[in-house]
């Protein structure tokens, strides 16, 4: 399961987790690389350039992520 598929479950959640997975559902041209540097890269570049908040809460759902990841791959 990619980051994208994770965090998109989260959408509908009155959390910070709930509103970036509403974020991310509607952006276009959020990366297919499931890699943490390309996401960030994405997140902080001119395109974007997301608030301190919404890279705060993607850093804590990258390692929900990992953790999720971690658990249902043994």
């Amino acid at each position: 399961m990619t980051f994208k598929e994770w965090l998109i479950r989260h959408k509908g959640e009155d959390s910070p987790l709930g509103d970036l997975a509403e974020d991310v559902a509607l952006d276009k041209d959020f990366p297919s690389e499931n890699s943490r540097e390309a996401i960030m890269d994405h997140l902080t570049g001119a395109g974007v350039h997301a608030c301190t908040e919404a890279i705060e809460t993607f850093k804590r759902a990258w390692s929900s992520y990992r953790a999720y990841e971690k658990k249902h791959s043994e």
